[in-house]
């Protein structure tokens, strides 16, 4: 039964290899899909059409490139199921002694997260958690911040680190995945829903990713609220992260803001500038890429957002230099990010994006936020939801509820169908660049 697995490792290797010069949106991508092989061909299974047309057109050769590394020399893409939840995939290998390595990165480790004043709390909590000593005071462990801050590297690097301490089922998963494990369980619930309660409640440590996810899905709260009893009481170590703090979560039941905040709770910030510069820095040792103090000053100056924005400046810089065959400087630095700074210039807000966009397409501002659903009012509308989200540092969340108190699915779904039309439509890519460029001149 072992060698089931190995294509998913090869893939998993493959792909953990490529996360120095991908970023979080193509790892998500690519962590999506399921290698496989039959009758000796390699067949790479993408979830979805939108999936398989980014991957085929952005990332195979590079995808490529990393899988012959794992001596799988040509793949065929192909739409299809993607991996099976977690606790089928584990039931039917008859194998719960790993330490669910597939879940956990193994990048992601203590050693090359930079510690600062925006997260040294945060650091600690974390650390001293992975050492396996359960404290109360430190169960549930919360970490809250923006998108972008090193959450989700503190959460892997704990994982990794409870494995290394002797921890053999520790559980990381987003609280999607929990509430699709949940799902496929009730489909069949004489069957499954026994093993998915004893799988998830005999874990030794429990690390769910982004528990905002689970706001407005009663029954997986319901769940997820037994689960994080059973576990407490068993005293397992359970670690969550959130992009708020927990009593700002609408649409989450008390008792499990309750719970969330009855442990210790910890923020992450934006980086200063020093642990900007230290990131960056990190962060070209490992593209083994030259970084000259004045464009490593520049970029830590202009970019001040979040790391995820900080390591996408300087892949950025880096891909220019690579496929220009330059040698970097500050002016090819300026270059290459002035797209990007331009963007952060213009101090851009959703109202401000509102009001060009709807005068763009000669509609009202109020026809956004109606229940219209004819194409003259939808598209715009999309358009001016993906413009928010690229262009201001709002989440899915906030910019639906701006947009008519719109759940944050519709906007999510937006921005993928305008990722769609500008990879398919060149004179909507035209317009589309228009429409931005008057946004962030206005």
């Amino acid at each position: 039964m072992a060698s089931a697995h190995i294509p998913q490792e090869k893939w998993l290797n493959a792909i953990n290899s490529l996360q120095a010069i991908m970023d979080r949106e193509a790892m998500l991508l690519l962590r999506s899909c399921t290698l496989s092989r039959s009758k000796g061909q390699w067949i790479l299974f993408v979830p979805n059409k939108f999936a398989l047309d980014k991957i085929n057109e952005k990332y195979l050769s590079s995808v490529l490139f990393a899988l012959q590394k794992q001596d799988v020399p040509q793949i065929e893409t192909r739409l299809g199921e993607a991996q099976q939840n977690l606790f089928t995939q584990r039931k039917q290998s008859n194998d719960f002694a790993p330490t669910f390595n597939s879940r956990l990165n193994p990048h992601y480790q203590f050693e090359n997260f930079i510690v600062g004043k925006s997260n040294d709390n945060a650091y600690a909590a974390v650390h001293r958690v992975s050492k396996g000593l359960l404290s109360e005071d430190f169960n549930p462990l919360l970490i809250y911040g923006g998108t972008g801050l090193g959450k989700s590297h503190l959460m892997h690097a704990a994982g990794n680190a409870l494995c290394q301490n002797g921890k053999k089922r520790v559980m990381y998963l987003t609280a999607e995945e929990f509430t699709n494990d949940y799902i496929n369980a009730i489909k069949n619930p004489k069957r499954e829903m026994s093993d998915f309660i004893n799988f998830y409640r005999n874990a030794d440590a429990l690390l769910i990713d982004d528990v905002q996810f689970l706001s407005g899905k009663n029954r997986s709260q319901e769940e997820f609220f037994h689960t994080f009893n059973s576990l407490f009481d068993k005293k397992r170590q359970i670690i969550l992260t959130c992009d708020r703090f927990p009593k700002e979560i609408e649409g989450l039941a008390d008792r499990l803001k309750s719970r969330f905040g009855s442990g210790l709770t910890v923020s992450v910030a934006p980086p200063d500038y020093e642990t900007r510069i230290a990131i960056l820095q990190s962060k070209a040792e490992r593209l083994h890429f030259s970084l000259p103090k004045e464009v490593e000053e520049y970029i830590a100056e202009k970019v001040t957002s979040n790391i995820r924005d900080l390591e996408g400046a300087l892949r950025k810089v880096y891909a220019y230099c690579e496929f220009n065959h330059e040698i970097i400087t500050l002016d090819i630095a300026r270059n290459a990010l002035n797209d990007l700074i331009q963007a952060q210039n213009c101090d851009i807000t959703i109202d401000h994006i509102r009001t060009i966009t709807a005068t763009h397409f000669n509609i009202s501002v109020e026809d956004m936020d109606s229940k219209k659903r004819m194409a003259a009012i939808t598209l715009p509308r999309q358009i001016a939801m993906h413009l928010a989200k690229s262009l201001t540092q709002h989440s899915y969340p906030e910019i639906g509820k701006i947009f008519g108190k719109r759940d944050h699915s519709t906007v999510i779904h937006a921005c993928r169908k305008i990722d769609e039309l500008l990879q398919e439509n060149e004179s909507f890519y035209k317009e589309y660049n228009v429409l931005k460029m008057r946004i962030m001149g206005s």
